[in-house]
């Protein structure tokens, strides 16, 4: 199903997300006719799950008095990584060295080694010096 709704934004409460997107059917589907709003974040993320439009992050803001609430597309985006020392085909090493891989032969080629990560995942277990010197690293 393609995305039509552009939910992304700052939101005061459920109320507001669902007034602002038009979600009255949705939400009374969703949280039962009659709903209150009382988990504003995990209400949103319900309601968001049920469109299924796509991967959303539904996040409260600490110290924000108004619009605390924030909806954002999860990037699509991942880290992709060969440890060339792994690679036992010397034609594909050479391509990895001289940086003449397309992304897709890329992509390929680590998930044989299995390192790939989304952005977050990648963000919060690494840090520059817990990566190897023999580790490509392709953001794609």
């Amino acid at each position: 199903m393609k995305n039509l709704l552009n939910i992304e934004g700052n939101y005061f409460s459920t109320y507001a997300f669902v007034q602002h997107n038009n979600l009255e059917i949705t939400a009374n589907e969703v949280l039962g006719e009659g709903w209150s709003a009382e988990d504003d974040v995990e209400q949103i993320q319900q309601i968001i799950d049920h469109l299924n439009i796509g991967d959303y992050s539904v996040e409260f803001i600490e110290g924000k008095s108004e619009d605390d609430i924030f909806v954002r597309k999860v990037s699509e985006v991942r880290v992709y990584g060969i440890d060339s020392d792994k690679i036992t085909d010397h034609i594909e090493l050479l391509a990895l060295q001289d940086h003449s891989l397309t992304d897709e032969q890329f992509i390929e080629i680590s998930e044989k080694c299995g390192l790939i990560w989304s952005i977050n995942g990648f963000s919060h277990a690494y840090t520059i010096d817990d990566i190897s010197n023999s580790t490509y690293i392709r953001i794609i």
